[in-house]
């Protein structure tokens, strides 16, 4: 509750604990079967007007990874490398004061880029006779990927308009890539809401 003073008498108004919205920043880090990696998410929620413990709202994310050692490679290829964005919604279901439960969904689009190094053996006429000659070239191809990311999780997040906020979650994605097509991991957030 707070106060108002109105000339000499006091009247008392019931506080106001609506939350009309927060943006938030978070640094995160994942590992999974597939990738481990570290990135940054700005994101906002909107609380509902009828459901008040109910929040959802657009958020971005980015990150950089790399592919685990269980991918595994054919000899050909030096280098496989992934430029993605991420765009969709993430929702809060408040269950207390300090903690919600989140359930995130994103479009995942971006580049495949997969350098091949290919290898030919011939034999060559020289004045000492046949000799055998090995020549190599390098070559990139690029490709466009997209897919879907899904997370869920518990996220700590008082109910003030700023502070730090933290989320442990679990998380899937599938994607179109050649050498990227699923994953499943653990993912950990940190930052801060205003």
């Amino acid at each position: 509750k707070r106060e108002i003073r109105k000339s000499d008498s006091i009247v008392i108004v019931p506080y106001d604990n609506k939350e009309p919205f927060k943006f938030t920043l978070q640094i995160q880090c994942h590992g999974g079967l597939t990738t481990k990696g570290i990135g940054m998410r700005l994101g906002s929620y909107f609380f509902l007007k009828k459901y008040l413990r109910i929040a959802i709202g657009p958020t971005f994310f980015w990150d950089y990874f790399v592919l685990s050692k269980r991918v595994v490679f054919p000899s050909d290829v030096n280098q496989v490398n992934y430029t993605l964005f991420d765009a969709g919604l993430n929702s809060f279901i408040r269950a207390n004061d300090r903690f919600g439960i989140t359930i995130d969904g994103f479009m995942l689009f971006g580049k495949e880029a997969i350098t091949r190094t290919q290898t030919s053996i011939n034999y060559i006429s020289t004045p000492a006779g046949w000799q055998l000659e090995q020549t190599s070239r390098t070559n990139t191809s690029s490709d466009f990927v997209s897919g879907f990311h899904a997370e869920q999780g518990i996220q700590f997040m008082r109910k003030e308009k700023k502070g730090v906020n933290w989320k442990l979650s679990i998380y899937e994605t599938i994607l179109s890539g050649t050498f990227y097509e699923s994953d499943f991991g653990i993912k950990l957030s940190f930052g801060t809401n205003f």
